[in-house]
């Protein structure tokens, strides 16, 4: 390159392996001055607590930091599926953030977000914006503005708008709006609190 930075560049199905990770895609590009990996095209990168699948993907080991762009699929190692259009990866915390029209399948219920992090040693899911929550096991949908789960326990709260929509069997609609509410994914129960209609 013209301003004296090395890049060295991987054609034809590109592949990296080092520090329990692996990552491929159909180009990449090295940098190794500027401690920058660039994936293009079918990127596949495979961690020990994930896998992702994306259109384009950086690199910065020494950061610890990884960021992918368009249709952004993820796979954890306890089975959690997400989708975004972007992502940021904290390797060394163990945290990522899907970004826009976000998506998180975890068993049999969904999380949907502007915005939605994954922070697996703290056991937590936080979705932020247009949030969306269901659980077709109790026919029931949760609208909000923000939510946090702890994924290890199955408690979560929705504490900026929430909107519950519910149904048993074939009976009428249940609408309920509230200052926040708690649900309790083991017990199958939830609770919501203040100005309740």
């Amino acid at each position: 390159r013209p301003d004296g930075v090395q890049v060295i560049e991987l054609i034809d199905n590109a592949s990296l392996t080092g520090d329990d990770i692996y990552l491929e895609g159909d180009l990449g590009r090295l940098f190794p001055d500027l401690d920058e990996v660039e994936v293009v095209g079918n990127v596949f990168l495979e961690t020990d607590s994930l896998s992702m699948w994306a259109d384009s993907l950086y690199v910065w080991q020494q950061r610890n930091e990884g960021r992918a762009f368009g249709q952004v699929r993820i796979t954890t190692a306890d089975g959690a599926r997400g989708f975004g259009q972007r992502a940021i990866y904290r390797r060394d915390r163990d945290w990522l953030a899907l970004i826009g029209n976000a998506r998180v399948l975890d068993g049999d219920q969904m999380v949907a977000g502007d915005s939605i992090s994954i922070d697996r040693p703290a056991g937590t899911l936080e979705s932020f914006g247009d949030v969306v929550i269901v659980d077709p096991e109790n026919d029931a949908t949760v609208r909000g503005r923000h939510a946090i789960f702890d994924q290890s326990t199955g408690l979560g709260v929705v504490d900026s708008i929430p909107v519950l929509r519910m149904r048993q069997g074939d009976g009428p609609m249940t609408i309920v709006e509230a200052d926040s509410m708690a649900f309790d994914r083991e017990q199958g129960s939830s609770i919501a609190v203040g100005n309740v209609d």
